[in-house]
């Protein structure tokens, strides 16, 4: 029978959160038998992490941290990326898709950021009526972004 113990572990390695292992083998808590089961086949190699999985949230998480490394670093490209590659202990090819990926997100936002500024701006090419300013302001005050004047 497997232990919800069990299961929350074999999930944690599953997702690569090594962390969840340690944590229980530091811990001074009994180990049931099924648990020290799955950590000894684990450490053995017998039990691997599925192939092609999709990337999971801790490595978007680190691709930007990564990216952003690299922008702090500044100078020149490829000095950069062997700096950031040595601080995060990763290969230079790892560094370079981090880039690439912090770029495409970039472009996405500032696509949407663009199509709402384009918005924006034919709202405020034609004149607004004393009922849409009224609206307006209520709506900002709603949202807190304008405070009242009394």
């Amino acid at each position: 029978m497997v232990t919800k113990e069990g299961f929350d572990l074999y999930r944690a390695f599953l997702d690569g959160d090594l962390s969840a292992l340690a944590n229980k083998l530091r811990s001074s808590s009994e180990i049931s038998p099924e648990v020290r089961n799955l950590l000894a086949d684990i450490l053995e190699g017998n039990l691997k992490r599925p192939r092609h999985r999709p990337r999971g949230l801790t490595t978007d998480e680190r691709h930007a941290k990564i990216a952003k490394r690299v922008l702090q670093i500044g100078g020149k490209r490829g000095a950069a990326i062997r700096q950031a590659a040595s601080d995060f202990r990763v290969s230079d090819s790892t560094v370079k898709i981090a880039l690439r990926k912090h770029r495409l997100k970039e472009a996405a936002e500032l696509e949407v950021n663009a199509q709402y500024e384009s918005q924006l701006r034919k709202a405020l090419a034609r004149t607004l009526t004393s009922e849409e300013v009224e609206r307006v302001i209520k709506h900002a005050r709603e949202e807190g972004v304008l405070r009242s004047s009394k």
